[in-house]
This record gives structure tokens, sequence and C-alpha cells, in this order.
């Protein structure tokens, strides 16, 4: 459901194409990780399995492992699936949304690399991109800040500081 009240901006060329980038990352991993993850709990204890006079106990570890195998699949294609659609989403539309929001915290997660989050009030959580060290610094708390992002991925795009004047016109609504 699209808000009528949110100012929209077109992304550029480069941010499209960033963002279909970033889409098929995962799916790499994922690949290559249901290959490595299937040969171990599914290859190995099919061959357990195949073998006559096994014990119960090698049996149930043998259905457990691959009882696993398909949870992890249906997991990381779901995760998956989701990462990929966003990044779609927010690529196809191609644009951007502006809003004028107060941060109510931030935070950094190490998470395959560091990452900034700033969490606004209207818009939530979202994951700082561009200059992130500085930006991140930059960030005081219950403070207004103009944040162009991206709608479906959460991605700030741009974050900058709204002067005074415009804060107290904020502030009524």
């Amino acid at each position: 459901m699209i808000n009528k009240n949110i100012v929209t901006l077109p992304m550029t060329p480069q941010q499209r194409v960033w963002l279909r980038k970033k889409a098929f990352a995962p799916l790499v991993v994922f690949i290559i990780g249901a290959i490595g993850f299937s040969f171990l709990f599914g290859f190995v204890p099919v061959q357990i399995l195949a073998k006559p006079n096994v014990s119960f106990e090698m049996q149930m570890f043998a259905r457990t492992l691959i009882f696993l195998l398909l949870v992890y699949t249906v997991f990381a294609f779901v995760t998956c699936w989701r990462h990929i659609r966003n990044h779609l989403a927010d690529a196809r539309q191609g644009i951007l949304h502006v809003e004028a929001v107060r941060l109510k915290s931030k935070r950094r997660r190490f998470r395959s690399g560091l990452r900034y989050y700033g969490e606004f009030e209207k818009v939530g959580s979202l994951r700082l991109i561009r200059d992130n060290r500085e930006t991140y610094d930059q960030l005081a708390e219950r403070d207004w800040y103009r944040v162009i992002y991206s709608p479906h991925t959460k991605y700030a795009w741009v974050v900058q500081h709204c002067p005074t004047w415009l804060e107290s016109i904020y502030r009524r609504f």
C-alpha cells in the first residue's frame, strides 16, 4: 500500500544497478551452501541407511540429519526469496521515499562486516549505506532528519539533519 502523502524521488541508474547486483549475491551463497550441506547431511545419511544391519540409533541419526537438511533448505530458500524480491521490487519501481523523521535510536551490528542502522519514528529501522561511519557518528537521538530511503529494502541513501526552522514545522505533526 502506497501512502500518497510521502514525497518520492526517482532512483539514479547507478542505484538501480546496485540493487540488482545486491539481489542475487545471496543466491550464490545459497547454491554453494546447499551443495555442501546436501552432501554432508543428505548423501552421508543415505549411505548409512542403504547399508544392511544398521542399528536403530544410527537410522534415527541419519533420518534426523535428513530432516535438518530439509528444514535448512526451506529456511534458506525463504530467506533468499525475500531478499531477492525486496531488492528487485525497489529496482523495478525506481522510487525513493523522502521523509522528515525523528531518530529514536542508532546501533551497530557486526554481521559479515560492520553495519550501521538508525531507528526512525515513522519509517522504522533503516540501514545506512552511504558514508556509513561519518553519517552514523553525526546522528543524534531525538533530532529530526531528512531521510531518503528505499521502501522495500529499507536502505537509507541520504540522511541529513533538518534545520531548526523546519524542525518546528514537523513537531506539530
